[in-house]
């Protein structure tokens, strides 16, 4: 079970108090079941069984139904569905992230920096998690740009084979295009991760495939003459 920060704002917090108790009880047990993302199994029986593990004698799933609907209904948490299986994501939930990747899938109709304002319905400025730590999101934020840069890097990558900017390579280079597509699995071994735009890339591209036919190019082989004569 992941470490979770509780902030002391949550006694203050306008949507906790908009809360019914039960419902509040829900939510702040929510937090320990779900993943860095803030995600997590969104199918009632499953919450039940693992909120509520020494109570379900007196927790219905009716209760978990009308408690998650209390905090959907404030902007705590959104509920969404990922290949008809239901899950659900505390928005908000900006805890220091030590995975890259959720363990469950993101919401597909809704942006990453569109979450942020989804429960913002009085305000123009979005209310701090009243469980978050106070630190900055600049972590956070440099983990995403990351992922995302890598994401990005491996798009050109695929798109490399049949991509104009192969044929621009090969034509400046005077490397067939079928031997650039021969060398693109030996180039992701040497991707640098640093690049600034895919010009970058596709210079690092070019570059590296030149000097990679260099050393592949046999020299030509060399006469000397002595005495008038060749050897």
């Amino acid at each position: 079970m992941a470490n979770r920060v509780i902030r002391d704002g949550i006694l203050d917090s306008e949507r906790v108090n908009k809360l019914s108790c039960e419902a509040e009880l829900f939510y702040r047990r929510l937090m320990s079941i779900v993943d860095d993302f803030g995600r997590g199994d969104g199918r009632i029986q499953i919450l039940r069984s693992k909120l509520y593990p020494l109570k379900l004698d007196q927790v219905t799933e009716k209760n978990v139904i009308d408690w998650m609907k209390e905090c959907v209904q404030v902007g705590l948490i959104m509920t969404y569905v990922v290949d008809k299986k239901p899950y659900l994501e505390m928005l908000d939930f900006n805890q220091s992230v030590r995975i890259k990747r959720s363990k469950y899938p993101a919401n597909p109709n809704v942006k990453a920096d569109e979450i942020i304002c989804i429960h913002n319905e009085s305000t123009s400025m979005p209310e701090t998690n009243p469980i978050l730590s106070e630190k900055k999101q600049d972590i956070e934020t440099r983990k995403d740009f990351e992922e995302e840069r890598l994401k990005l890097i491996d798009q050109w990558l695929k798109d490399l084979p049949n991509s104009t900017h192969l044929e621009r390579i090969s034509s400046l280079t005077g490397i067939s295009k079928q031997v650039l597509i021969q060398k693109i699995p030996d180039f992701r071994k040497k991707l640098r991760f640093e690049y600034k735009n895919q010009s970058d890339f596709l210079d690092h591209f070019k570059n590296w495939s030149l000097q990679q036919n260099e050393q592949l190019t046999p020299e030509p082989l060399k006469t000397t003459v002595t005495f008038g004569k060749k050897k």
